[in-house]
């Protein structure tokens, strides 16, 4: 069995090497959000999950603010390695970053990830159908607050994620995906075999 769902779900993966290429257009880029947005469920409807979709220079300035904000709390090779990860991530086309509106919903803080964790995969799943590669980042404790200012958002908005998109560069081979057998991870019981 293969349906289209499932051939998008192969098709996303960890790409980190991107190109400041899209194979959407700026405005289908943004349609592409707001079907996910509509579309995602959320625990009793409470739509907590908010987003920015940061293009071109908006992008790289986003970055340059993740790169700045981690200058003043690292320092040796781990500053060194988290400025070529956002170098690296400032090389693509977009960035999508993934909110959540703590004035929204005041019920469990779990289950508003349960919602939040739909909507990324639903965002993500949907940039690999449409040809490019994305992956998805926790960089926020480096340019929440500076994200927040620049784009006047919200304070009850708190970033939990940053989804980095383009198409894939050239000559990238991801390695096989290491799977857990899945006897130890899946058990079915009362269906016919």
């Amino acid at each position: 069995m293969s349906t289209p769902f499932q051939k998008a779900a192969l098709a996303r993966r960890s790409h980190r090497s991107l190109t400041a290429v899209s194979t959407l257009s700026d405005a289908e880029l943004e349609q592409l959000v707001e079907f996910a947005l509509v579309n995602s469920p959320s625990t009793m409807n409470s739509q907590t999950s908010r987003v920015v979709l940061l293009l071109k220079e908006e992008h790289v300035r986003f970055w340059e603010m993740a790169k700045n904000g981690a200058r003043k709390v690292q320092e040796g090779d781990h500053l060194a390695n988290t400025l070529l990860r956002h170098s690296n991530f400032q090389k693509g086309y977009g960035t999508i970053l993934l909110f959540e509106d703590s004035e929204t919903y005041k019920g469990s803080a779990q289950l508003q990830d349960h919602g939040a964790g739909i909507l990324h995969y639903v965002l993500w799943t949907s940039i690999a159908e449409a040809g490019m590669g994305a992956s998805l980042q926790h960089q926020q404790s480096f340019a929440q607050d500076e994200a927040k200012e620049a784009y006047s958002l919200p304070a009850t908005w708190n970033l939990v994620a940053q989804m980095p998109f383009g198409v894939v560069a050239e000559g990238v081979t991801l390695p096989v995906k290491s799977v857990v057998p899945l006897e130890t991870r899946f058990k079915s019981f009362g269906g016919e075999k």
